[in-house]
């Protein structure tokens, strides 16, 4: 008789244990996997959103303020600030079409660059920098329903990027 009664004990308790795992394994699920995985994507966003501003900064510092482009490609632009602006737009065209960035859902309307020149030193031949600032609005990879408002899990998250360079001459 008490071997039975052992074995109705383990029994149940083996029963009871897979019951509450089914329970813990979705909040598992639900408070530390999917948020872990949006983050992880925030992450990656950020990266490529850095190497986007990294980018655009080198490819408008070819473009010098006197109207002549650098000197690996000895073409006359009449308004470098157009150019400038037509060079990142395409640029940030073609980042936007990659899959990575079409895996992260972004598109060119959340990016925005503010693009300025300024000179340092004086005389004959002064020293001209490019300062690139990139806003990215990026909107959650996966939109998980928390009962507030946290940027990057249930609310679009704003990245600023600041670089400069100096131009091409």
């Amino acid at each position: 008789m008490r071997s039975d009664d052992l074995r109705r004990k383990i029994r149940s308790s083996s029963a009871q244990t897979t019951s509450e795992f089914a329970g813990v394994f979705m909040i598992f699920f639900l408070v530390i996997f999917f948020p872990l995985l949006d983050m992880a994507a925030m992450g990656a966003l950020w990266g490529t959103g850095m190497l986007l501003n990294s980018e655009t900064a080198r490819q408008v510092s070819f473009v010098a303020n006197r109207g002549i482009t650098g000197a690996a490609e000895k073409t006359a632009v009449s308004d470098p600030v157009t150019e400038r602006k037509t060079r990142a737009d395409a640029l940030t065209a073609a980042w936007a079409g990659t899959g990575f960035c079409q895996f992260l859902k972004m598109d060119t309307k959340s990016i925005n660059h503010t693009i300025t020149v300024s000179t340092v030193g004086t005389g004959s031949n002064p020293d001209e920098y490019v300062h690139v600032k990139t806003n990215l609005v990026a909107n959650p990879f996966l939109n998980i329903p928390f009962p507030v408002e946290v940027p990057g899990l249930n609310k679009s998250m704003t990245f600023t990027y600041a670089q400069e360079r100096l131009i091409e001459q």
